[in-house]
């Protein structure tokens, strides 16, 4: 049920931000696109409820059977081609097949619909683009080596043979897809199971789908069966009987009320999940309220999105475009891959994503030496306290719930920044170098320690430069800049030259020699270069120095 909520909390997270954006006129973008948005994610709320209280419904036993007689192979060709846009969208074939014009099945159309559209809108989410799905209608005995595995209803009554009512109709759903790994197999059709197999930059599933379906097949004195080979796509077959010897009088409705043999919803009705039916656009408010927001300059943060709902990245660089520049990634993984290439300012990241989650995502960057400076920002729809505690835990810099308010991500986001900003300004102040005062995790406290160490050790090294120091830390050079300009503020080149001042300045307040002495003890083999950046960080020369007192050299920042 934990999934269930995040499957609640993001929609409702974008449906009361784009609100809010709404009614305070924040507008960066077209209007219509917002509404839109707003309206898929009810559309996905109410599918969400639906199925959740179908699936109440079965386990209760108060889902009732009501078949008819009805030529199933329009019907399904109808539910079917449905999904023709969605699938033309993603480059994606969709056939339908059936080698008779009519076969009458005994069904319940409103719950054989709900069987359809599932198999069908599962091939298409887990097909690449270019794929191929079929969907096939035919009438056979089931295969030698499926007979075993079936387990269709016996007769009902006496005189019908095994072999009449081994007959039944087959519906084939088969793909191209990603397909589904052998362990997770035998738990397909088990309620809420996920497997993390998203591409596409899909979600993950709610574990409902499935598991419903199997349900319904089931409701129809049915069975449903899969073959998968990941990298080669699935398999879906459905079995149902044929003739009515295997239903109960209850579950056959009334001939009055119905019965024509024909499908009884239009095409127009059918809902399709991922394929939002838009409204047709007014040519009269078309294009109005489309403010663009502020463009961001070249010095601006960086601020990475990982979050595996287009909608919802979408709508977090809605909010923080016009001041940050924004990067952004559809899982862990990718978020992970280009945190190391692109160094962000600033990680927002939503926890539950398939491949890496958010919680792995964190402890994945604090652990790097060349990521674990970067502070980041969870967002999740586990409410619970003990999820909050973790994310902490792993070094999170700010846990936020969904639904969130708008106003305070960009105050946490604005704050974050200006921390680090605040640490940075420190070190560079300070005379005294403290580790522990700079940095917010371990892994930062020890690589600046090292770093510290390694400057220390070549302190009376004019040759020691920034690539001998970038081998001796482990990194190249680009990374190891990178790295010192988040913690401090400072380039490599300046990180050595700054140390090396601040301990001139010490070895002259304790009287250790003349301004050469100190300058040649220091790495400095030029005393007019030396005077002239000890004045520029110190703003004394360095004869100077020791009567200007301590205190006021230290309150002078360059």
């Amino acid at each position: 049920f934990t999934n269930i909520s995040h499957e609640f909390r993001t929609p409702l997270a974008l449906i009361q931000g784009l609100i809010q954006q709404l009614l305070c006129r924040e507008f960066t973008g077209d209007v219509n696109r917002r509404y839109r948005c707003i309206l898929n994610n009810c559309n996905r709320l109410l599918f969400l409820v639906n199925q959740l209280l179908d699936l109440s419904r079965l386990e209760a036993n108060s889902e009732k059977l009501q078949t008819r007689p009805l030529n199933i192979v329009p019907l399904t060709r109808q539910l079917v081609m449905a999904f023709e846009s969605l699938a033309e969208m993603h480059n994606i074939q969709l056939k339908f097949e059936a080698p008779e014009p009519s076969i009458i099945v005994y069904i319940d159309q409103p719950i054989y619909e709900k069987i359809i559209v599932n198999l069908v809108s599962n091939a298409i989410k887990f097909t690449p683009d270019g794929g191929t799905v079929i969907v096939e209608c035919a009438v056979r005995n089931a295969p030698v080596e499926e007979k075993s595995n079936l387990r269709l209803p016996p007769p009902a009554r006496p005189g019908v043979s095994n072999s009449e009512i081994m007959e039944h109709v087959s519906i084939r759903v088969k793909d191209t897809g990603i397909g589904i790994a052998q362990e997770d197999l035998p738990h397909i059709f088990d309620r809420f199971y996920r497997i993390n197999n998203t591409f596409r930059g899909e979600e993950e599933g709610t574990g409902i789908g499935l598991a419903l379906t199997k349900e319904l097949v089931t409701l129809h004195h049915g069975e449903i069966t899969v073959k998968s080979e990941p990298g080669k796509g699935s398999t879906f077959v459905v079995y149902l009987p044929l003739g009515k010897e295997h239903l109960q009088v209850g579950e056959i409705a009334d001939p009055r009320t119905g019965g024509s043999g024909l499908p009884e919803k239009p095409l127009a009705d059918i809902f399709v999940p991922g394929m939002l039916k838009l409204p047709t656009e007014d040519k009269t408010t078309a294009g109005k309220r489309t403010e663009k927001p502020a463009t961001p300059n070249s010095q601006s943060e960086i601020i990475l999105i990982v979050e595996d709902n287009a909608d919802m990245r979408a709508y977090l660089r809605s909010l923080l475009e016009g001041d940050y520049r924004i990067l952004e990634a559809q899982n862990g993984e990718e978020g992970l891959q280009c945190a190391r290439r692109q160094q962000p300012d600033l990680i927002i990241s939503d926890v539950m994503m398939p491949h890496m989650d958010g919680f792995q995502l964190c402890e994945n960057l604090k652990a790097d030496t060349h990521t674990s400076h970067i502070p980041v920002i969870l967002l999740t729809a586990k409410a619970i306290h003990q999820s909050k505690l973790r994310g902490l835990r792993i070094g999170a810099d700010e846990y936020l719930i969904k639904p969130f308010d708008a106003v305070e991500l960009k105050l946490r986001v604005k704050n974050v920044l200006a921390q680090r900003r605040q640490l940075r300004e420190r070190f560079r102040r300070e005379l005294k170098v403290e580790p522990q005062k700079v940095t917010v995790t371990s892994a930062d406290e020890a690589f600046l320690q090292q770093a510290l160490e390694i400057v220390e050790t070549h302190m009376g090294d004019e040759h020691f430069d920034t690539t001998q120091f970038a081998k001796e830390i482990g990194m190249c050079r680009s990374q190891l800049n990178v790295k010192l300009r988040a913690l401090t503020g400072c380039s490599t080149r300046e990180f050595i030259r700054t140390l090396r001042l601040k301990r001139a300045a010490h070895l002259l307040e304790q009287g250790f020699g003349n301004v050469a002495e100190v300058a040649y003890e220091v790495g400095f083999n030029s005393l007019s270069y030396f005077a002239k950046v000890f004045k520029e960080q110190f703003g004394v020369l360095p004869s100077q120095f020791p009567a200007r007192g301590t205190a006021d050299a230290h309150a002078h920042t360059p």
